[in-house]
């Protein structure tokens, strides 16, 4: 079961996955924080363990990847708490035992603010779904959250990186908000509006997309300001599902899962696992190597 009072350790969400097997760690030596994955290590590096679990089952297959072919280090980082808003934790907790998921309605009942489900019971059939739930309405971004340097790499898949659009997104949450007297802001039926604009390159400059996201199964109200004709157009409410830009990443992979939960049609929980998440980078030009520091963290 899932508790807010276990120490949370370097959050990361990346999707419903199966956990990997830990084979031979009873044997397997301990590496220090420090030490620092290669290409050139890899190998003999994998049957070890770093607190505990096997450097093999917390590589990823796409981290595998880089390390061996594109240059990347890793650098290993203890684990350390991250502390969180007390509010936030104190609203978690009172939905404790009073929140369900009303299906018909696409909504979660009894939910005012913080994480609708604060347990999670990995035998539930409705986990996987009240995980996606808590990612949706109860996530850790503060009542405005704001990404001023939200940046793409459009890749050529054979002349490499062409175009590296630069745009800003902003999202004002209208309902489980944390500050002021109210969880709710307007007559309840948002959950919040996000506005996702270009800054560069120009051909891409201004164009950009207001939402409107409700707490219900109506699908975004969504409007596009196009530079090329200076005229805002109000697009399909199936907008949720078009790419942003000129990219393959759809409006439904902002922040990761951007879609209302009902919006598919079921969910697995596959199992939980331990992986490296990075923590600090230190980021060099796209041809050059990367340096990231990474430590371990529970995901689902």
């Amino acid at each position: 079961m899932t508790h807010f009072r276990h120490a949370l350790r370097t959050p990361l969400l990346a999707g419903l996955i199966a956990a990997g097997g830990f084979i031979g760690i009873a044997n397997a030596a301990e590496v220090p924080a420090g030490t620092v994955i290669t290409a050139a290590n890899i190998d003999q590096l994998k049957d070890q363990t770093f607190e505990g679990h096997s450097i093999a089952s917390l590589l990823t297959e796409k981290l595998e990847w880089r390390i061996r072919n594109s240059g990347m280090q890793m650098p290993l980082a203890a684990s350390r708490e991250v502390p969180l808003d007390p509010g936030w934790v104190a609203a978690s907790q009172a939905n404790a035992g009073k929140t369900s998921i009303n299906r018909e309605a696409c909504r979660v009942d009894g939910w005012g603010a913080g994480a609708p489900f604060p347990e999670i019971d990995e035998k539930d059939p409705q986990a996987a779904e009240k995980i996606l739930w808590n990612w949706h309405l109860g996530q850790l971004v503060g009542d405005v959250s704001q990404v001023p340097g939200y940046t793409q790499l459009l890749v050529d898949g054979k002349k490499g990186v062409h175009a590296e659009p630069v745009a800003e997104f902003t999202r004002y949450t209208m309902k489980g908000r944390l500050t002021g007297d109210s969880t709710v802001e307007g007559d309840g039926s948002e959950r919040g509006r996000q506005l996702l604009y270009f800054k560069s390159p120009s051909d891409m400059k201004g164009l950009g997309t207001y939402t409107v996201m409700y707490d219900s199964d109506k699908v975004n109200s969504v409007w596009a300001y196009i530079p090329a004709v200076r005229r805002v157009r109000q697009l399909s409410g199936g907008a949720w599902m078009d790419p942003v830009g000129s990219s393959d990443q759809l409006q439904d992979d902002l922040e990761i899962f951007n879609a209302r939960p009902c919006w598919y049609p079921e969910y697995r929980l596959l199992g939980k696992r331990n992986i490296l998440a990075v923590t600090a980078s230190k980021q060099a030009p796209i041809s050059g190597t990367r340096t990231a520091r990474a430590s371990p963290s529970a995901t689902r």
